[in-house]
């Protein structure tokens, strides 16, 4: 197997060690989509032609829609659930939420992968593969989107004032291709008046006032939300890491940290630090086939990081500072060790001076 199938395969999904039972035992039920003809659309692979459908319905295009509310719902459950975190970093845990490899997971857990009908020559590696089975559950969330929907508009909204305001619409698009004529202009008024009256008078019997579509689609939305709510919280609190977004923070603060420490000493003529560099594995991860993660990464050496100390002794002031950075990259780690050091040098010369200003004070 290469390592482009590796990374696409089930097998290898690195979100497996974080997904545990305990975490989905209070995942809801998969809600069936009610409407037959949309629930085939959503349950029929691409791989599978199907004759006489709208394409907007197609199994491709049901998971655009499904991605998209998916993105919307959890854009908005980040904004209650940390409204504290930078945006960088709630982009980052978004992004982790909606990967492939989060909603392959979801796929799998509700056995997704045994109820889409696929071409069976692509069965196995569909089924097998972490971009497919991610689409899965996006595919049938758009066709429970659509079913709901569709839900509302036959069951909940009068047919007869559908009629109606389509009729009436149609006639007024209609009357905007004329001539612009006086007559015509005096017509179009008259007609408009006599269809907004209609208009009126179905909604004053019949139902309030507002956009049908729009309201299937908040209807449909309100529908699916429950049964997101808690599968993308618990998945948030597990997937959030605090240190994760700490260290973006010290990213951040100490760019260029190392000129800035060389200059610092350079005007007081001072020595230069003294950096040391190592590799170091990350914390040790329980992962579903027993032992550590860390043992599989010692093998490969994959997911090593920077570890740079940042080492400043001055003999004389009797200052010996020791900072250390850890990083992907030794820039990274060494302007982190910098930074630190910096600011503990800073704040040592700070405290130093107001002594020697007290001490000054007092002789006078």
């Amino acid at each position: 197997m290469t390592k482009s199938d590796m990374s696409d395969d089930i097998a290898y999904n690195p979100y497996r060690s974080r997904i545990t039972k305990s975490l989905t035992l209070q995942w809801p039920r998969l809600p069936a989509i009610e409407d037959a003809q949309f629930k085939s659309y959503a349950t029929t692979h691409s791989s599978i032609p199907l004759s006489d459908i709208d394409s907007r319905y197609r199994y491709e295009r049901l998971a655009f829609v499904g991605e998209g509310i998916l993105f919307s719902f959890v854009t908005s459950l980040l904004q209650d659930l940390f409204p504290d975190i930078d945006r960088e970093s709630v982009s980052t845990l978004r992004s982790k939420l909606l990967s492939p490899p989060g909603l392959s997971s979801v796929s799998i857990h509700y056995s997704l992968p045994s109820k889409v009908i696929i071409s069976r020559h692509l069965l196995e590696p569909t089924r097998n593969s972490i971009k497919a089975t991610s689409e899965m559950s996006e595919a049938y969330l758009g066709g429970l989107f659509y079913s709901y929907e569709k839900h509302f508009q036959e069951e909940m909204i009068d047919p007869a004032l559908i009629q109606n305001t389509e009729r009436i619409h149609k006639s007024n698009a209609g009357e905007e291709q004329g001539d612009n004529t006086k007559d015509d202009k005096k017509n179009k008024k008259k007609k408009r008046k006599l269809n907004n009256d209609t208009l009126e008078n179905s909604r004053e019997n019949q139902l309030p006032s507002y956009n049908n579509h729009s309201s299937a689609q908040s209807y449909a939305y309100a529908q699916i939300e429950p049964f997101l709510l808690p599968i993308f919280t618990s998945l948030a609190k597990e997937l959030y890491d605090p240190n994760e977004c700490e260290h973006k923070r010290l990213l951040a603060l100490s760019e260029n940290s190392k000129g800035e420490l060389h200059i610092l000493l350079g005007q007081n003529k001072l020595p230069m630090p003294i950096y040391t560099q190592d590799k170091v594995l990350p914390p040790d991860e329980p992962n579903n086939e027993g032992g550590s993660e860390s043992r599989k990464v010692r093998k490969s050496e994959r997911g090593l990081k920077w570890k740079i100390s940042c080492i400043i002794v001055l003999p004389e002031q009797e200052i010996f500072i020791r900072e250390e950075g850890i990083a992907s990259n030794s820039k990274d780690a060494g302007n982190i060790a910098a930074y630190l050091a910096l600011k503990k040098l800073r704040e040592i010369m700070l405290d130093q001076g107001k002594k020697g200003t007290e001490e000054g004070e007092k002789e006078m």
